[in-house]
């Protein structure tokens, strides 16, 4: 077995998902391609933001991860993204990619027929035919508090004569 890690691919387009492209982007808009040896960014980035961008996606998304390693501040990372459009696009597509990448995960459990995965895909898809974890609540009340309450009305009842 080889110690190569083999290259995530999007289970959507099966490019490899470090490239980051919206298939809908209007090339007119593209000012400027920053490439580097894992990514190709389309859009306007300093090299900080490309640094931190590889990092966010070594680190799987991790935000506090991506600072550390790319010796950014998170505030500045959060300011990136508001003030430029293309940061934030690049951002939210690697936050795309790893979703995709737990959906494949959790398809491949889901045909193996993992318990754990049927049962959190039943939850969170199949609450319309009943899969869903609810509280019962019992409104009854039980002979001892019955009678408990009876006393205590009785007791409220003789204070106010």
């Amino acid at each position: 077995m080889s110690s190569e890690t083999q290259p995530l691919t999007c289970p959507r387009c099966g490019q490899p998902a470090a490239k980051l492209f919206p298939e809908d982007q209007d090339s007119t808009k593209i000012t400027t391609q920053k490439e580097t040896d894992r990514f190709i960014f389309v859009g306007e980035f300093t090299d900080a933001q490309v640094t931190f961008l590889e990092a966010l996606w070594s680190a799987a998304g991790h935000i506090s991860q991506a600072t550390r390693k790319a010796n950014v501040g998170r505030t500045t990372a959060y300011r990136w993204r508001e003030e430029n459009p293309d940061f934030a696009r690049a951002w939210d597509e690697i936050d795309e990619s790893f979703v995709d990448l737990a959906e494949t995960a959790l398809h491949q459990k889901l045909v193996e027929k993992d318990l754990g995965a049927i049962c959190f895909k039943l939850k969170c898809k199949g609450k319309k035919r009943g899969y869903i974890e609810r509280q019962e609540i019992e409104h009854g009340l039980n002979d001892q508090t019955r009678e408990t309450l009876a006393e205590a009305v009785r007791l409220v009842s003789e204070t106010r004569k």
